[in-house]
């Protein structure tokens, strides 16, 4: 009896630390989903690191970074200020140069908003913004909304669409040059460092030298870069860049913006407008809200864990990126190759399709688990997509465009599976026994 009452104990303190343990192990979207295949990394990122979940998770329940009259908020301010220096060494800045937001929208809307209000508020006359053709949503939304005001001028620089071009797919710089020669008083330029959609690599450091020769104010997008290259942003001539986290394997709602020491490469004036940033109490005056902590240790994390071997899982991702262009333009498909891209995007026209995309997607969710992107992350069903028009898509092929964008955790079997499955897809969907639509470009 005595015995039996042993072992009823033992197996009662099992059962307690099972339920006490049973969500501490993290689980990533292999097993929570073990049927899925995703590839559609530019949307969105998984964690699928334990160190990262460990990051968020260990920092959840803690003190506010700002009251450091006692312990706890003192513990807090120093994860804050050891996450601030792991991202500024990554970007080889200097910390105070780094500030934490919710996302890259955010320190998008911070930083051309500010330059622009603050320059209208100090000078008159008329001020041009410039950009290009292919940009994320957020910067033409906060630049239509400062366009209100009738004394900005915002020119979007048109993507090179000559095939031949080494630029073809970007921005060409002697564009840009030219925008700056024609247009008065361009205070600022904001360009992405990669094409969400196309995966187009932009010139930044040949813009950024035209920005410092011309004494303008350089904004960089990059958050669809930083995932797939180190970049430090002095090397480029970047005043200030932006990125979120979950486009690198860390939380969603987490974002950076780095600013280079108050502007103190730029003239004088522009000192000044730089230095009217400071109108909100957290992040050193940029914005308001307590700093998230779990969520930036986490993004800090992640940063680390995406940059190490970089060169390594770039050319692992190259090699599986020419085996699906390869497979898919075999098998009568045109893929959209910029001159330079990186290398985990691939742009897809599914000629011959008798459907849509977004039914072509949803039949390879449905029938195969993958999940791949139809256009821009943030279009609506009733939008169509400017760089599909940038990049001169016939509009009877626009609708037939998928986007594969791979992670550094899709292996070798989920890219044959992706392929094989669309091939299989392909012949479903087209309806005629011999596809023989190969000559006729989708591109002009």
């Amino acid at each position: 009896m005595k015995t039996i009452l042993i072992c009823l104990v033992i197996i009662l303190i099992i059962l307690v630390f099972i339920l006490m343990n049973k969500n501490e192990t993290f689980k990533p979207l292999s097993a929570k989903y073990p049927q899925q295949h995703y590839f559609d990394n530019n949307a969105t990122t998984f964690i699928y690191d334990d160190r990262v979940m460990k990051e968020i998770t260990d920092n959840l329940n803690v003190a506010n970074p700002s009251n450091i009259l006692h312990q706890l908020g003192q513990e807090s301010k120093k994860k804050l200020d050891e996450s601030r220096e792991i991202v500024a060494k990554d970007l080889n800045v200097n910390p105070s140069e780094i500030y934490f937001t919710g996302c890259a929208t955010e320190s998008n809307n911070i930083i051309i908003s500010d330059i622009v209000n603050n320059w209208m508020l100090h000078n008159k006359g008329m001020a041009t913004v410039l950009t290009s053709n292919i940009e994320h949503g957020s910067i033409y939304h906060v630049l239509d909304n400062l366009k209100m005001n009738n004394r900005l001028n915002i020119v979007r620089v048109k993507v090179d669409t000559d095939k031949t071009s080494k630029y073809y797919g970007s921005v060409n710089p002697e564009d840009v040059k030219e925008a700056i020669e024609n247009n008065d008083n361009v205070i600022l330029m904001t360009f992405m460092f990669v094409n969400n959609e196309t995966g187009a690599i932009n010139p930044i450091k040949e813009i950024g030298f035209l920005a410092k020769q011309y004494n303008i104010f350089f904004h960089c997008d990059a958050t669809q870069a930083i995932p797939k290259m180190i970049i430090h942003p002095y090397d480029y001539n970047i005043n200030a860049m932006s990125f979120s986290g979950h486009k690198l394997h860390a939380p969603k709602g987490v974002g950076v913006l780095y600013i280079q020491g108050r502007c103190s490469m730029l003239n004088k004036t522009t000192q000044e407008i730089c230095s009217q940033f400071k109108t909100n109490s957290q992040e050193m005056g940029i914005r308001g809200g307590t700093e998230n902590v779990s969520f930036i240790a986490g993004l800090s994390k992640a940063l680390q864990i995406v940059h190490e071997d970089r060169d390594k899982k770039n050319e692992i991702m190259k090699a599986k990126k020419d085996y699906i262009i390869q497979q898919l333009e075999y098998h009568g498909c045109e893929v959209i190759k910029p001159r330079k891209s990186v290398n985990n995007t691939i742009l897809v026209i599914l000629k011959g399709i008798s459907c849509c995309n977004k039914t072509f997607a949803k039949e390879l969710s449905n029938k195969y688990g993958i999940s791949v992107g139809t256009s821009s992350a943030c279009l609506t069903s009733n939008e169509k997509s400017h760089v599909m028009e940038a990049m001169c898509v016939k509009d009877c092929f626009a609708e037939k465009v998928i986007r594969i964008s791979m992670s550094d955790y899709n292996t070798e079997d989920d890219v044959r599976y992706l392929v094989n499955s669309i091939i299989e897809l392909l012949r479903k969907e087209r309806k005629t026994p011999e596809f023989n639509d190969n000559t006729v470009a989708a591109v002009n």
